[in-house]
């Protein structure tokens, strides 16, 4: 059996404003999951922010003990005070899947199941495998495992956007700058630029 990858948590990840939630997203696996999975349809800052807030008013980020929770109880969790997310019922059932997945799946150690990975493609398939996970978020995930993290897989780096990728965020002013052209490349597409053409709008 070959040797496991590597793989070193930074000390954070900037990617809200939240101390204490730049640092829980980087030191717990578990976090960084539940991050991702609400990274959609609200702002990154509030994505990543909100396994904080999850920790706090469940005591816990246990996958075996969110994914054995009542789902009515977790989506009250999720819902108030101050909702989670946008659509905080929909994305309480996505996250208690995918602790489900991870608790079966992976005997709730979801590092030692990246680890294993072969090469980058068999890491992306792992992440898009995850519940709540697709092709593009694996794209992001596998780059920042392996750029933030250290995971040696040759070629992350190779399919990312124009605009850039959360993996190369390494500062609140990193992140303002990539959510701008991230925005400017969609505004571009939605207004019947190429990709070609909107790539070159934001890289210039």
């Amino acid at each position: 059996m070959s040797a496991l990858r590597t793989y070193r948590a930074p000390q954070r990840l900037a990617w809200t404003e939240d101390d204490g939630a730049q640092e829980l997203i980087a030191r717990d696996p578990i976090a960084f999951v539940i991050g991702f999975i609400l990274d959609q349809q609200v702002r990154v800052q509030l994505a990543f922010a909100a396994p904080l807030k999850l920790q706090e008013r469940l005591g816990h980020l246990n996958p075996e003990r969110i994914a054995a929770m009542p789902i009515d109880e977790l989506e009250h969790v999720f819902r108030s005070p101050s909702p989670l997310h946008r659509y905080p019922a929909a994305m309480a059932k996505r996250v208690q899947a995918c602790m489900l997945w991870i608790t079966q799946q992976c005997d709730g150690d979801i590092v030692s199941h990246w680890r294993h990975a072969a090469d980058l493609d068999d890491l992306r398939t792992r992440i898009e495998n995850m519940p709540g996970f697709g092709a593009m978020k694996a794209v992001t995930v596998s780059s920042v495992l392996a750029h933030q993290f250290g995971m040696d897989v040759e070629g992350w780096d190779a399919a990312l956007p124009p605009y850039g990728s959360l993996a190369l965020v390494d500062s609140l002013d990193d992140l303002a700058d990539y959510q701008q052209r991230k925005g400017a490349y969609k505004k571009a597409i939605r207004s019947g630029a190429s990709p070609a053409e909107a790539a070159q709008l934001v890289t210039g």
